[in-house]
């Protein structure tokens, strides 16, 4: 899997902050094992 194949953006409609979602290789590479990371971002000035 290369790195950006599996992430995603969206805007929460209710106070327009971003959820990023990506999903990545371990650095252990056995048995292919994946991890998820999801993170709600928000950029008020």
């Amino acid at each position: 899997m290369r790195w950006g194949d599996y992430n995603g953006i969206t805007i929460d409609p209710d106070d327009g902050s971003y959820w990023v979602i990506s999903q990545y290789a371990s650095e252990e590479q056995t048995l292919q094992t994946y991890q998820t990371r999801i993170a709600n971002v928000d950029f008020e000035s």
